[in-house]
This record gives C-alpha cells, structure tokens and sequence, in this order.
C-alpha cells in the first residue's frame, strides 16, 4: 500500500490497476503456466459493467486466458480505478455482484464440499450505513443504474447468500479472522 498503488490525488485511478499487473508480471511473477496446468478449476469473479451481472471466468485449462489481466478487471473497484477491457467485454470489481460465490460453486459447479475464507470477521447483519450510501454514490456516479444498485446492495446480496439454507448434501465450512490484524491500507511488512 504506498503511493504507487494507491493514491487519493490521482482522482478517477485512485488504484492503480497497472501497477498491481507490474507486480504480477515483474516483482512477484505469477506463473501463469503452472495455474493453467494445474487440474484444480480456477475461476475469477468480475462484474460484467455493461449489463451488471456476475461472471465467473475459467482461467484454468485455457492458456488463452490472461490471469493477471483478469485479476485487475475483478479489482476494478468503481470510483477508485477504470474498468478492465478484455477481448471486447468491459468488466469490474467482482465485489460489485459476486460477493459471495458459495451458490455459483453448487449450483453451477456442484460443488458438494465447500471451504469459504473471508479476510474480514463475520459481521451483524445490518442496513447500510447512510456514510455509506454517500460513498457509493459518489464511487458509481458515471455507471449505469443498474451498475450503481448493485454496488449499493453488495452487503445485502452478502448477507442473504451467506444466511442461505443449502442442501444438507453440501458440507461448507468458513474460515474467518476474529478481527482483522492490519487494516487493507497497512505498510507494516511484519504484520503481513
């Protein structure tokens, strides 16, 4: 987290998602050979912003995928960085409708054992805040309605997937810290 990265005076790329890639490809290259390779089924959750529905992308078994281009469109957060072109398809920040994939892993992927790890404690549920609705707005201002709902209901759509009764055939386990030990903006390198 430094200023390479993230930085409030680069207004409308306040993320940089080029840089995040540079890392990926240059400092920490992330073999995408071996993940193609490899017989476990990876996917990545992104917003489709053109129609505001979920996509979970195979990146596995399909060496034409780029894995790290679509890393950065699933990190796309709105308002904080571009949207990520990829082969004609505009996406965004997975968050924005895939929060939670544990239905797309049964119903799609049937799936029948299920490991769900969060970087966040389980929370109450609660409304938005209204701090919140600001902020949401703000970050979706130049998004379609339904891009702007869906990043607005992102907690919600959480909730209920997450407070969802599964088939008893489904065995799902989550993993979740009792508190969060850094926050996401940390510089502290012995924390991570």
């Amino acid at each position: 987290a430094n200023k390479k990265f993230i930085n409030i005076a680069r207004p409308g790329n306040i993320l940089n998602i080029d840089y995040m890639g540079d890392i990926f490809k240059h400092f920490k290259p992330l073999d995408q050979v071996a993940v193609h390779n490899n017989r476990s089924r990876f996917y990545i959750g992104v917003t489709n912003v053109e129609n505001a529905q979920p996509e979970y992308l195979e990146v596995s078994h399909a060496e034409n995928n780029d894995i790290i281009k679509l890393i950065q469109a699933s990190s796309s957060v709105p308002g904080l960085s571009q949207p990520i072109d990829v082969e004609g398809v505009v996406y965004g920040d997975g968050i924005t409708t895939c929060k939670n994939p544990i239905g797309f892993a049964i119903e799609t992927l049937g799936c029948t054992d299920i490991l769900y790890v969060t970087n966040q404690p389980l929370r109450k549920k609660e409304t938005i805040s209204y701090n919140e609705k600001i902020m949401s707005k703000v970050a979706t201002r130049n998004y379609s309605d339904n891009i702007k709902r869906a990043y607005l209901d992102r907690h919600t759509m959480s909730d209920e997937t997450a407070s969802k009764t599964y088939s008893p055939d489904v065995r799902i386990g989550v993993l979740c810290p009792p508190k969060i030990p850094f926050g996401r903006l940390t510089k502290n390198y012995a924390k991570m």
